[in-house]
């Protein structure tokens, strides 16, 4: 008995060394299949003396991809029989299974609730063979409506973009309701409470979920003269964002506007 546990433990260690003395490259569609060993950049990074090694991206966006020692000697993929064949980063871990000799061995495709991870990090157990992914997701928010994209979540709508540390999106013409949408799903939403309407220069907080209302442009003018407003040219609006509290909306500047016919405007005098 104490043979067969001592041949146990050599085994276990004769793997955690064979493991170490290998090197394991990543290639996927996002880096064009790299031929695995060729680029230092893919190469999974030793952590002392655990059998976790890791990967840096700066940037990571949904892609296909295996795992394989120098000129694909061996690979690791996605199991054959899994339908699903993915691995969800940030929320949970996949075992990958190694190509058999003559094996058509399936890749395995990393899904995320983002548009991509901020400072992602591949963390591989070379023993497990187990894989998971930590970083920060990042967010991309747009604005939608009737005029500017029919309300679809497509690459017209208008995105914010970061200025100066200060989501910033320029609207040609806002001349109607909007919400606020982020990467380009409906699954977060934002926009106004009930009565709420938004003015220039005045900040707007915004209401998340499928109860919130369209964000309507507060008229500057007072019958008999709201006619003569219609919206705004060239608006600039900025988004500000916490953890703790609810989005900011603010309309920086726009210049106002008439209507004269149809859809034709012209600036307010």
């Amino acid at each position: 008995m104490k043979k067969l546990f001592s041949l146990i433990c050599a085994l276990i260690a004769l793997t955690t060394t064979l493991s170490h003395a290998t090197n394991y490259y990543f290639s996927g569609s996002n880096i064009a299949w790299a031929t695995p060993g060729a680029n230092l950049d893919y190469l999974f990074q030793e952590q002392d003396s655990s059998p976790v090694r890791t990967l840096h991206f700066d940037t990571l966006a949904p892609c296909e991809f295996k795992i394989a020692t120098p000129n694909w000697g061996s690979e690791w993929g996605a199991w054959p029989n899994d339908d699903v064949r993915t691995l969800n980063a940030l929320v949970s871990d996949y075992g990958m299974k190694q190509k058999a000799d003559g094996e058509n061995l399936p890749n395995l495709k990393i899904a995320m609730d983002a548009e991509y991870i901020l400072n992602a990090t591949l963390h591989f157990d070379t023993i497990t063979k187990k894989i998971y992914v930590t970083g920060t997701p990042a967010r991309n928010y747009y604005i939608v409506s009737q005029a500017i994209n029919n309300w679809r979540a497509d690459s017209a709508a208008i995105p914010f973009t970061a200025q100066n540390g200060v989501l910033i999106a320029q609207v040609p013409l806002l001349a109607d309701s909007f919400k606020i949408i982020r990467d380009h799903k409906w699954d977060w939403n934002a926009g106004a409470a009930a009565g709420q309407t938004l003015q220039i220069d005045s900040p707007f907080t915004l209401t998340v979920g499928n109860e919130s209302k369209n964000i309507a442009l507060r008229n500057p003018y007072s019958t008999p003269f709201d006619s003569l407003f219609s919206g705004y040219k060239n608006a600039l609006l900025t988004l500000q964002l916490t953890d703790s509290t609810a989005p900011v909306l603010r309309l920086a500047e726009g210049e106002e506007m008439t209507p004269l016919s149809g859809d034709w405007y012209m600036p307010c005098a």
